[in-house]
């Protein structure tokens, strides 16, 4: 989102080196904008009313700005960041150092960080930086930022990049507001609403993205509806997919962005195509020669055709108002060049983690890829897809979207694997010594024709010096040094991008054999009587090709002990030192299900009989209620949807897992205010029903049938089950404190058929089990270090269940 506007600030500084009077610039509406920031508190001049404009912001100011626009102040200032720079004044010291710790931001020289002027690039790469972009991986050039920052919304036309003011600083900072961060429908605004920097309703009550629109468009014609067709219908063409041998499969729109044939299509609307085919307004017909990029993501296609003289559509990225004005034009079930008016029905609505422009502009199958107008005959969105079972519900993907667009060797669509995958990294260059290895975590983005997710490949450009291998979760692997010097890992994916990870091996004694044993966590806590899965992995260097064998054992079994965990029956076996098990590393990943027996700590110990390495796992066994639910809330507001409801008043996060193979949809809701976190699976079988297991941060009132009384010490949780047409009363039981007791817990009660609701009760335990178990899969993926069984839930032998892991 899915979690994907943002608020801007600078510190005043305590003294000011000079003043530049403006005699020939008015900064009043800029000056207007600045008081929106400072009643948000993220803005400060001379005084109340005089922002001190009409002067460059300097560096320390815009390394403040970059800091506050990530929500990091308070950890700035609270912190104590060493750094190189003798020239920072005390103030500005944790704002560097912050920035210098992360890599935000260098010197001017190994000992000064410069204390002139910022210019507009130095500005507006702070800002891009915000939103979730890197100049080092490629996004945008550093040195020249402005066309991107222009199409993506962020530098408005009459910001002066040559006299860079800080009135101009302000209104970049203003525009960003409302712009989202990289691939999520999440705007800056709201990443910082997240990290309680403002409120949802303070920033209601305080910006208007539309007033940087309103001066964009300050002297523009608006057009007729006959106008606007005669200006813009020759740029915009139908779209054809045809098979190899030129049968046609399907048909959508596109519109030119360049003189020399470069145009914009939706990526769905060409995906999988051997052949595309384009109908000119003129009745003209040319073949797709290259596709230049595309990004499943955000939905976009880059193509071209042959030829020069075409008419390209000028783009406006910066927001509408809801009701304004806006005109589609696109070739609607093949009817070509067909336009349809309507208006903003909602300037910023978010549909499955993506953001949309909705409208009432009438859009049907076959328009998908033409374009949304403004007034001015300007593009603001691609027309993308309608609901066929409503009315006038039709939207479209903002312009933005291709700001982002790389173009690269262009390739026919017959030549193209339309299978994609995309990796980010958090660090790109790694310095080892010979036999470390270390875990390398990052984003990765899947798209496939036939919905399998792709594997990814590591290769070594030196293999003598270091090799990658998977590791235990899909969004990481390992690097394991063998011998001195440098090498490059490329990680190769479907789609042709292969980033790359720099890897230097100091001097050291070169690794002869080895057996490298990962596993999903570093430490482990559990409850008494709660078990928890982990994975292990493993690779080998110069060992002839050898099978290796784990084994794994508990220092101390009495406190907890372990197995691995295989099909029917259960591999284990006893020894001197606590429970023992060997496995072949046949098995791509190997588990291991270790059980907490008493309070206490032990370790867990993991060798080979190759080497006879080891890797140990410390164990704490004791009541991990609290810290989990920390953890898992915290985990859900920093990668979560921010959602504000009640004019603020409740807000949450959501973040979802996908749809399991029974059609059932995973997703994890944490409510900061209620202090809940909502365990939810969502049911598309026949009615929709959404199973809710509730875990709050202290103790639920449960009901106690006895005294007919809400007993505020029952449970930590409680399960509801909200579905239309149930009545469903009774209770369930469930360890709520792993102290070996069962609690019961209300459920709430809805009208319904009895046979359905006696259906629904007896299949309750398996239906719960069912869920905790895919939420157990979901933390072993994303938080290994937390499982269902830390909120009470003990005991849970999933194969009592049929549940094999």
């Amino acid at each position: 989102m899915k979690y994907r506007g943002m608020l801007v600030a600078f510190l005043l500084a305590v003294a000011l080196t000079f003043s530049v009077m403006a005699a020939d610039r008015d900064v009043t509406y800029e000056n207007d904008l600045a008081k929106d920031l400072k009643s948000l508190g993220l803005f400060s001049g001379v005084s109340d009313t005089d922002f001190d404009l009409c002067r460059a912001p300097s560096r320390v100011e815009a390394i403040v700005m970059l800091i506050r626009l990530l929500g990091e102040e308070q950890t700035a200032k609270n912190g104590d960041f060493e750094m190189p720079f003798t020239d920072v004044p005390a103030w500005a010291a944790p704002y560097v150092g912050y920035a210098y710790k992360n890599g935000l931001t260098q010197g001017i020289s190994p000992t000064e960080f410069g204390m002139g002027d910022a210019t507009a690039g130095t500005y507006i790469t702070f800002v891009l930086r915000a939103l979730g972009y890197s100049d080092a991986n490629g996004d945008f050039d550093w040195s020249k930022p402005y066309e991107f920052a222009s199409d993506l919304g962020v530098l408005p036309s009459f910001v002066n990049v040559n006299k860079f003011w800080r009135a101009d600083a302000v209104t970049v900072s203003y525009a960003a507001l409302s712009v989202d961060m990289k691939y999520k429908a999440l705007s800056l605004a709201e990443k910082l609403m997240q990290k309680n920097v403002f409120t949802s309703a303070e920033y209601l009550d305080n910006y208007s993205g539309v007033k940087i629109t309103t001066k964009e468009n300050e002297g523009k014609k608006k057009l007729t509806a006959e106008e606007l067709f005669e200006k813009c219908s020759d740029s915009v063409f139908y779209v054809e997919v045809q098979s190899e041998n030129g049968v046609p499969l399907s048909s959508g729109s596109g519109f030119f962005i360049t003189s020399g044939g470069m145009a914009v299509t939706n990526w769905h609307v060409i995906k999988n195509a051997d052949k595309v085919m384009v109908t000119l307004q003129n009745g003209e017909t040319h073949e797709v020669q290259a596709v230049w990029d595309y990004n499943p993501e955000l939905d976009y296609a880059i193509i071209s055709i042959d030829g020069n003289g075409y008419t390209p559509l000028e783009c406006n990225p910066f927001p509408l108002k809801t009701a304004s004005e806006v005109y589609a034009i696109g070739s609607p079930k093949g009817m070509k060049n067909t336009i349809t008016q309507g208006i903003i029905s909602n300037s910023s609505r978010v549909v499955d983690q993506k953001r949309f422009i909705q409208t009432s502009a009438a859009i049907s199958g076959g328009s998908s890829g033409g374009v949304l107008l403004n007034p001015y005959g300007e593009v603001i969105g691609i027309t993308s897809n309608t609901y066929n079972d409503a009315q006038n519900l039709n939207f479209a993907r903002p312009i933005s979207v291709i700001a982002s667009r790389e173009i690269i060797t262009g390739t026919s669509p017959s030549g193209i694997n339309w299978k994609y995958m995309r990796c980010e990294f958090d660090k790109t260059e790694f310095s080892m010594l010979p036999g470390e290895t270390v875990a390398v975590r990052f984003d990765a983005y899947y798209y496939t024709t036939d919905g399998e997710f792709p594997s990814y490949s590591i290769h070594s450009s030196d293999e003598e010096v270091a090799i990658g291998n998977a590791g235990v979760r899909n969004d990481e692997f390992y690097i394991f040094a063998k011998g001195e010097g440098t090498v490059m890992l490329r990680i190769s994916g479907i789609r042709g991008d292969s980033p790359e990870i720099k890897v230097t091996v100091g001097e050291g004694e070169t690794v002869i054999e080895h057996v490298g044993v990962v596993t999903s966590v570093k430490s482990l806590r559990l409850n008494k009587g709660a078990q928890k899965v982990i994975k292990t992995n493993s690779f080998t260097v110069n060992t002839d090709e050898k099978i290796a064998h784990l084994s794994a054992r508990s220092k101390n079994s009495k406190i907890a002990k372990v197995e691995y965990l295989s099909s029917f029956p259960r591999v284990t076996g006893e020894g001197k030192e606590g429970n023992v098990v060997r496995k072949d590393l046949k098995s791509p990943s190997p588990k291991l299900i270790i059980t907490g027996i008493k309070d206490g700590t032990t370790e867990i110990v993991i060798s080979n009989d190759i080497t006879g390495e080891e890797v140990t796992i410390p164990v704490t066994v004791g009541d991990c209620y609290n810290s989990s639910y920390e953890q898992l809330a915290k985990y859900v507001f920093e990668n979560g949807e921010y959602s504000p409801s009640n004019n603020g008043a409740l807000t949450y996060y959501s973040l979802e897992f996908g749809t399991t193979a029974l059609n059932e949809t995973l997703t994890l809701l944490y409510y900061p205010s209620r202090k809940e976190i909502h365990m939810q699976v969502i049911s598309h079988f026949s009615d929709t029903m959404y199973f809710d297991i509730i875990i709050g941060e202290e103790p639920f009132k449960a009901y106690n049938k006895s005294t007919k009384n809400f007993d505020l010490d029952c449970a930590k949780f409680s399960l509801l089950i909200p579905s239309k047409g149930i009545k469903l009363e009774g209770e369930i039981p469930f360890d709520g404190f792993g102290d070996g007791k069962d609690d019961n817990v209300y459920l709430s009660s809805f009208t319904g058929q009895s046979d359905l609701r006696k259906s629904l009760m007896d299949a309750m335990p398996k239906t719960l089990v069912t869920m905790l178990y895919a939420f157990d899969v979901v933390y072993a993926e994303y938080i290994p270090e937390i499982a269902v069984s830390d909120f009470g839930f003990a005991d849970v032998d999933y194969f009592a269940y049929g549940i094999e892991q």
